[in-house]
Protein backbone atom coordinates (compact mmCIF):
# COMPACT_ATOMS: atom_id res chain seq x y z
CA UNK A 1 0.00 0.00 0.00
CA UNK A 2 1.15 3.52 -0.79
CA UNK A 3 0.10 6.34 1.53
CA UNK A 4 0.35 9.97 0.49
CA UNK A 5 0.40 12.77 3.09
CA UNK A 6 0.20 16.31 1.72
CA UNK A 7 0.36 19.62 3.58
CA UNK A 8 -1.24 22.79 2.20
CA UNK A 9 -0.93 26.35 3.47
CA UNK A 10 -3.55 28.48 1.78
CA UNK A 11 -3.00 32.20 1.24
CA UNK A 12 -5.32 34.26 3.44
CA UNK A 13 -8.52 35.06 1.56
CA UNK A 14 -8.03 32.28 -1.02
CA UNK A 15 -9.80 29.38 0.71
CA UNK A 16 -12.75 29.25 -1.72
CA UNK A 17 -10.40 29.22 -4.73
CA UNK A 18 -8.32 26.47 -3.09
CA UNK A 19 -11.35 24.30 -2.34
CA UNK A 20 -12.80 24.80 -5.84
CA UNK A 21 -9.49 23.70 -7.37
CA UNK A 22 -9.28 20.66 -5.06
CA UNK A 23 -12.74 19.32 -5.85
CA UNK A 24 -12.05 17.92 -9.36
CA UNK A 25 -8.67 16.54 -8.25
CA UNK A 26 -10.30 14.65 -5.40
CA UNK A 27 -13.07 13.32 -7.65
CA UNK A 28 -10.63 12.15 -10.32
CA UNK A 29 -8.18 10.63 -7.83
CA UNK A 30 -10.95 8.62 -6.19
CA UNK A 31 -12.00 7.29 -9.60
CA UNK A 32 -8.58 5.80 -10.38
CA UNK A 33 -8.45 2.03 -10.10
CA UNK A 34 -6.36 1.19 -7.04
CA UNK A 35 -7.29 4.26 -5.00
CA UNK A 36 -8.61 3.13 -1.64
CA UNK A 37 -9.18 6.51 -0.03
CA UNK A 38 -8.45 10.18 -0.77
CA UNK A 39 -9.52 12.83 1.75
CA UNK A 40 -8.85 16.53 2.31
CA UNK A 41 -9.03 17.73 5.92
CA UNK A 42 -8.98 21.19 7.48
CA UNK A 43 -6.77 21.29 10.56
CA UNK A 44 -8.54 22.47 13.72
CA UNK A 45 -7.19 25.69 15.25
CA UNK A 46 -4.86 26.27 12.29
CA UNK A 47 -6.16 28.96 9.98
CA UNK A 48 -5.59 28.18 6.31
CA UNK A 49 -3.91 24.78 6.93
CA UNK A 50 -5.15 21.62 5.21
CA UNK A 51 -3.92 18.04 5.02
CA UNK A 52 -4.63 15.43 2.40
CA UNK A 53 -4.31 11.70 2.95
CA UNK A 54 -4.53 9.25 0.06
CA UNK A 55 -4.24 5.46 0.05
CA UNK A 56 -3.28 3.49 -3.07
CA UNK A 57 -3.08 -0.28 -3.58
CA UNK A 58 0.38 -0.08 -5.13
CA UNK A 59 2.90 2.25 -6.78
CA UNK A 60 1.36 1.81 -10.23
CA UNK A 61 -2.00 3.05 -8.97
CA UNK A 62 -0.34 6.00 -7.24
CA UNK A 63 1.66 6.86 -10.39
CA UNK A 64 -1.59 6.98 -12.37
CA UNK A 65 -2.55 9.85 -10.10
CA UNK A 66 0.81 11.54 -9.61
CA UNK A 67 1.54 11.77 -13.35
CA UNK A 68 -1.99 12.72 -14.42
CA UNK A 69 -2.79 15.85 -16.39
CA UNK A 70 -5.39 16.94 -13.83
CA UNK A 71 -2.76 16.94 -11.08
CA UNK A 72 -0.20 18.76 -13.23
CA UNK A 73 -2.85 21.40 -13.96
CA UNK A 74 -3.67 21.73 -10.26
CA UNK A 75 -0.02 22.17 -9.26
CA UNK A 76 0.41 24.85 -11.91
CA UNK A 77 -2.65 26.76 -10.66
CA UNK A 78 -1.72 26.32 -6.99
CA UNK A 79 0.69 29.28 -7.00
CA UNK A 80 -2.39 31.49 -7.10
CA UNK A 81 -3.80 30.24 -3.79
CA UNK A 82 -1.05 28.45 -1.83
CA UNK A 83 1.39 30.34 0.39
CA UNK A 84 4.12 27.69 0.03
CA UNK A 85 4.67 24.74 -2.33
CA UNK A 86 2.77 21.57 -1.46
CA UNK A 87 4.69 19.43 1.01
CA UNK A 88 4.33 15.71 0.26
CA UNK A 89 5.39 12.56 2.09
CA UNK A 90 5.01 9.14 0.49
CA UNK A 91 5.02 6.01 2.64
CA UNK A 92 5.00 2.40 1.53
CA UNK A 93 3.52 -0.03 4.03
CA UNK A 94 0.58 -2.19 4.98
CA UNK A 95 -2.37 -1.94 7.31
CA UNK A 96 -1.90 -4.06 10.39
CA UNK A 97 -5.02 -5.73 11.74
CA UNK A 98 -4.85 -6.15 15.50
Amino acid sequence: MIILYSHFEVKPGHEEEFLAACKPVIQKARAIKGNTSYHLMKVFDEKDIYKLVGFWDDMDAYKSHSTSEYLKDYVQKSNNFLAIPIERTLVSGEIVKV
